[in-house]
């Protein structure tokens, strides 16, 4: 999903229903998958975070949320 969201560039209503789909796996992705990922996904939870989806919204806060939660602290 995250090489055919990259490859819909420009087509923003395929990217949308991308961004839905990823963002309701990545719930039920474990941490440790999630945080090996991290530079690949964090820049799609960023752009999810503009949607107008809620259930992609509360989908992508959630996941943030654990990415937050298992950051070092500084």
């Amino acid at each position: 999903l995250l090489q055919r969201f990259q490859q819909a560039s420009g087509d923003d209503g395929a990217q949308a229903k991308l961004l839905l789909a990823i963002g309701g796996l990545l719930r039920h992705v474990p941490r440790a998958v999630l945080l090996a990922e991290l530079p690949r996904v964090l820049p799609l939870l960023l752009r999810a975070l503009t949607a107008a989806d809620p259930l992609l919204l509360a989908s992508t806060l959630d996941s943030l949320a654990v990415l937050l939660a298992d950051a070092p602290s500084a």
